[in-house]
């Protein structure tokens, strides 16, 4: 877990809580996602540069659009830029 900065559209949500999970993560923690779908084991095994967002950084970045098969943008130490398509 690291915090950085994600942005989309030209807006920025700093401090945003950055984690690498499993397919199974969902399961473990009994949380739901409220629109998508969760990570697949096809999207780790296939290491595919997937994101679920929370409801906060949906809110903040997206507005009134759906975040949903958008490309999000992750800024990370040392000026490293990465970017993942939103699922959920």
């Amino acid at each position: 877990e690291w915090v950085e900065s994600v942005e989309y559209g030209g807006r920025k949500f700093d401090q945003a809580r950055v984690l690498g999970v499993s397919h199974e993560y969902f399961a473990i923690t009994n949380r739901r996602i409220v629109a998508g779908r969760p990570f697949t084991k096809y999207h780790v095994d296939g290491n595919r540069a997937v994101c679920v967002i929370g409801s906060e950084i949906a809110s903040q970045l997206f507005r009134r659009e759906s975040p949903l098969r958008q490309t999000l943008q992750i800024n990370g130490q040392n000026s490293k830029r990465q970017s993942c398509l939103i699922i959920g």
